[in-house]
């Protein structure tokens, strides 16, 4: 259950990163890299029988957006039955 358990973790850490005004981006060669390169691996040192499941990068972001972009508004047609 960890990849799942992480993966819900770090969708939770990119909305609060987000709410609390920062940036954030899923870091997947990194860890791709943490599970497979021996560099890696070894700079990491983690202790045996652990792994990385997830990784993902949060800063400061460069750029703020004030508004969501505008949208044309959807054709919808609801049916019933």
């Amino acid at each position: 259950m960890a990849p799942t358990t992480c993966t819900i973790a770090l969708a939770t850490l990119e909305l609060a990163s987000t709410a609390m005004g920062l940036g954030c981006c899923w870091a997947g060669y990194f860890n791709a890299a943490a599970t497979t390169f021996p560099p890696m691996l070894e700079a990491l040192a983690l202790p045996s029988g652990h792994q990385s499941f997830g990784a993902m990068m949060v800063g400061y972001p460069k750029f703020t957006y004030h508004r969501l972009p505008t949208r044309k508004m959807p054709n919808i047609t609801w049916r019933m039955g």
